[in-house]
């Protein structure tokens, strides 16, 4: 299985907020929010942020970024598996095989 064919799911219960025009992502662990490790996300990474889901394939993240955003194919499957292996490092997901 390629890296495209792969998909993603939320691991732990990380609280997410939007204010205004950003998205936070407040890891928890056990009893207590790690401030420490906040992520705010820009359009682009909320947009990932929800596609993370379990069945969306990286291949569909990029699909729907360049629909949605003014980005070369390329530039962003590149971009997308970065930030994706940034929140797989940071412990809030983890890759899951696709269904069917």
């Amino acid at each position: 299985m390629g890296s495209l064919d792969l998909s993603f799911r939320k691991q732990g219960d990380p609280v997410t907020r939007t204010l205004a025009q950003e998205t936070l992502i407040v890891p928890v662990a056990s009893s207590y929010v790690d401030l420490d490790s906040v992520y705010v996300l820009d359009d682009v990474g909320a947009l990932l942020w929800g596609l993370v889901d379990g069945t969306t394939t990286v291949r569909g993240m990029v699909e729907a970024v360049t629909r949605e955003f003014e980005v070369a194919e390329e530039q962003a499957e590149s971009d997308i598996l970065s930030f994706l292996g940034s929140l797989q490092q940071s412990g809030l997901i983890e890759p899951c095989e696709r269904a069917g």
